[in-house]
């Protein structure tokens, strides 16, 4: 039995082997391709990296996809079906494992507002997954299906070590700590009192890194015309070294966007204020832990804002703060089997 922690964001889909320790990310873009597409990309000397073939069915997926018709993109809970999350599931794990596994525990993430849907992601997970891709024909069998809130994912990152225990020197042993995870659609929350969850204070709210994000990246197209008027979509990737920079590489030009920068961070800032001071503002919190890829272009500005109040980080290594969630996820499963609930 293999166990494969996996985060399908509305952003960026991210996967995590804690037996190998290995984790990786690719962005949610799914084009559906027709068997024409498929053979004449395959024609040229085997599957490209980008493409797969799950149960039968040919996509291009991550960046690859952009060279595509995209023709729908779900959000939310509207993701979990067998032949939209099952096929991201199925690229994660051609990917994560590249061979075959004949049974494996998915333990999946999810923002706290689709809990009602959680079965619908298990089931969406379920069953045996026949993924043809760059690295051959692979079978994969799917045999369960755990669940967790996204915001407790980060967490038990911060909180536990890697077989599920509480770490020594726990700074939010004996606190109240709000969660805020960053996302790509929403922000999520969660209340934790001496590591006790406030069920009723899981909630999830509309805003999130994929607004931001485009609304930079408008803003840097209308105010650099000529130079965007033949270029695609941009690298988002370059596009967050630009939000915390404040200059935008473009070849071996230099784009100088801090104003630009600033409004887009404070418009999300001010969102995230918003759900801090529903959740009982943060006068009420010893601490404020903060979690999701989005935490790290928000962080100066939030702590500005609240000069006050620690704003700690679920993962020390910024650059790996979009896998705090699935490396949490690994620690609730080791806790979960430790005290027999899995």
């Amino acid at each position: 039995m293999a166990d494969f922690i996996f985060d399908f964001g509305n952003a960026r889909g991210k996967y995590f082997r804690p037996k190998a320790n290995l984790y990786n990310d690719f962005r949610h873009a799914i084009a559906f391709l027709n068997e024409s597409d498929w053979r004449s990309a395959v024609s040229r000397g085997g599957v490209p990296n980008g493409l797969i073939k799950v149960n039968g069915t040919p996509v291009a997926i991550g960046d690859v996809a952009r060279r595509y018709t995209i023709a729908e993109r779900p959000t939310g809970a509207a993701r979990y079906r067998k032949d939209y999350f099952g096929i991201g599931l199925a690229y994660a794990l051609s990917e994560g494992f590249k061979k075959d596994v004949a049974s494996i525990t998915l333990v999946a993430s999810h923002a706290p507002g689709d809990i009602s849907y959680a079965e619908h992601l298990r089931q969406a997970a379920l069953g045996i997954w026949e993924v043809e891709s760059i690295h051959g024909l692979n079978t994969f069998k799917v045999s369960d299906v755990m669940t967790f809130d996204e915001p407790i994912g980060g967490y038990s990152h911060y909180t536990l070590t890697e077989t599920g225990g509480e770490r020594k020197r726990n700074p939010l042993k004996g606190q109240t700590t709000l969660v805020v995870d960053v996302g790509g659609w929403t922000v999520d929350i969660a209340a934790i009192d001496d590591g006790e969850i406030d069920p009723l204070s899981l909630r999830s709210t509309r805003a999130g890194i994929i607004r931001l994000t485009d609304d930079f990246e408008s803003y840097l197209r209308s105010n650099n015309r000529a130079m965007f008027q033949d270029t695609g979509d941009l690298d988002i990737k370059r596009v967050e070294r630009a939000l915390l920079s404040g200059v935008y590489n473009f070849g071996n030009k230099k784009i100088y966007c801090q104003d630009e920068a600033t409004s887009v961070i404070n418009a999300l800032v001010n969102d995230i204020v918003g759900v801090i001071n529903k959740a009982g503002g943060a006068a009420n919190y010893d601490a404020i832990l903060l979690t999701g890829g989005g935490a790290v272009i928000i962080h100066d500005t939030l702590v500005q804002a609240y000069p006050r109040i620690d704003f700690l980080y679920a993962e020390e290594n910024t650059d790996l703060m979009k896998y705090a969630n699935v490396f949490g996820g690994a620690k609730i499963t080791a806790l979960m089997r430790a005290i027999g609930v899995w």
